[in-house]
């Protein structure tokens, strides 16, 4: 009997630690969700502060068509040219998670994105659809951030 009540033990402390990781797992999912809304409201804000504060110090941007680079080291100079872009540009942008896979403190994110920006003068507006894979890590706090960020267009976009 007893070796029988320390099997049945054993298949619930398994069974319910699967059930709580699934758990954690949807609540850092959502959470991911949760940043990519943030991330969009940055850019159509253009609040530089919170774009920033949703990456690691150490993050790299990939863009199209351009060199790799680390974001917080141009930080300052990021902030300036999204309020100087503020006053003269409307952006709206979309972005639609369509998998993230979570592995301890780690995660990648993969999806689309829409993104437009219409310059308040008149001229030509900017369109670009795409799709990105980001790498995501959780903070001592844990609040998750981007530390990788690579994404591209669907389309050619012109020079």
């Amino acid at each position: 009997m007893r070796r029988f009540t320390l099997s049945i033990l054993v298949i619930l402390l398994v069974a319910g630690s699967g059930w709580a990781s699934g758990t954690s797992e949807k609540r850092d999912v959502k959470a991911i969700n949760a940043l990519w809304d943030e991330y969009v409201q940055a850019i159509v804000d253009y609040d530089a502060e919170a774009f920033l504060d949703l990456h690691t110090r150490g993050a790299y941007k990939m863009p199209p068509q351009e060199p790799m680079f680390q974001l917080w080291s141009g930080a300052e100079e990021m902030k300036k040219a999204w309020a100087e872009e503020k006053k003269s540009v409307t952006a709206r942008m979309s972005i639609k998670p369509m998998e993230t896979v979570i592995w301890g403190d780690h995660a990648y994110s993969m999806g689309t994105y829409t993104l437009e920006k219409d310059p308040n003068n008149g001229e030509k507006p900017f369109q670009m659809d795409g799709k990105f894979l980001t790498v995501l890590v959780k903070n001592s706090d844990g609040k998750w951030q981007i530390l990788r960020d690579c994404y591209n267009s669907n389309v050619p976009m012109s020079p």
